[in-house]
């Protein structure tokens, strides 16, 4: 817990919970899976962690050897921003080999009709 609380220490777990409760809304609508919400849950729950508590930051790039704790949360922001990006790009392959499969079978279905008027 923090010697003194200023406005980040409020701020951004308040934030971090409303993050929380729209990612579980989007699970109550089955518009997310469970695991996206235990995801969303992890992420949003430590980033409020470390509004609450920055000290830890410090503690973990100690302990990780890296030299400040800025560096401790750039490098573990671009890794989890790799992360979504390959996501992304593995659920836009997959769409578009459904997209392929779709258009195929459409095709296929409407070769086998004749023409309107012969």
């Amino acid at each position: 817990m923090p010697a003194t609380i200023n406005l980040f220490n409020i701020l951004v777990p308040l934030f971090a919970l409303i993050m929380i409760a729209k990612a579980y809304s989007h699970f109550r609508r089955t518009e997310k899976s469970l695991r996206e919400l235990i995801t969303w849950i992890f992420i949003w729950g430590a980033i409020g962690y470390i509004g609450f508590n920055p000290d830890i930051v410090t503690r973990l790039s100690g302990f990780l050897g890296i030299k400040s704790g800025l560096n401790v949360i750039i490098f573990f922001s671009i890794v989890i921003l790799f992360y979504i990006v390959f996501k992304l790009i593995i659920a836009l392959e997959q769409t578009e080999m459904r997209i392929t499969r779709l258009v195929r079978g459409m095709a296929l279905k409407n070769a086998h009709k004749k023409p309107p008027g012969k």
